[in-house]
């Protein structure tokens, strides 16, 4: 619902999560539950993250097997 006390969007909490990066300071975040608000202040020290997937090497190309029987 909302982010530091503004209307949740995504850019609000972009902001919010690099601001804590150098501020060390929780995110306040207002949620709803059904009929059920809460306050969370999760700890994210980190900034944004990207994960992104690597294949091992050690395990079989799966994947490929299945995209290949499409073509």
């Amino acid at each position: 619902m909302a982010i530091n006390g503004a209307a949740y969007n995504a850019d609000v909490l972009k902001d919010a999560i690099r601001s804590a990066r150098t501020t060390k300071q929780p995110i306040e975040l207002i949620v709803r539950n059904g009929d059920r608000f809460r306050v969370a202040a999760p700890r994210l020290s980190r900034g944004l993250r990207y994960p992104h997937l690597e294949r091992d090497p050690s395990v079989p190309a799966r994947l490929d097997d299945i995209l290949a029987a499409r073509k």
